[in-house]
């Protein structure tokens, strides 16, 4: 209701509320009921339509994954990730 009906602005409790809900408690609910997010990740669920609508079997994608990439993508991806995130300072000009 925040989120539709409330003050936009960033004190609404909207975002905080999400964030809390969704990554503090995912991990108690996957402990919980086992692989939740797979069954709730709003990804999968446009895919499967997506694929659904173009005839596709969800089970064997759109295109065969080439198995000599590995996981160097996800390694790439990662290391992407933490450079921007805790290696790069932005520079301040004086």
């Amino acid at each position: 209701m925040a989120a539709v009906f409330g003050v936009d602005s960033l004190v609404n409790p909207t975002f905080g509320t999400v964030y809390v809900l969704l990554w503090v408690g995912l991990v108690p609910a996957a402990l919980l009921f086992g692989r939740i997010y797979r069954l709730c990740n709003p990804l999968r669920w446009l895919f499967r339509g997506i694929n659904k609508l173009a005839g596709g079997d969800p089970s064997r994608g759109v295109l065969p994954y080439p198995a000599r990439l590995g996981y160097w993508p996800a390694a790439g991806l990662l290391f992407a990730f933490v450079w921007l995130e805790l290696v790069n300072r932005p520079r301040r000009w004086t």
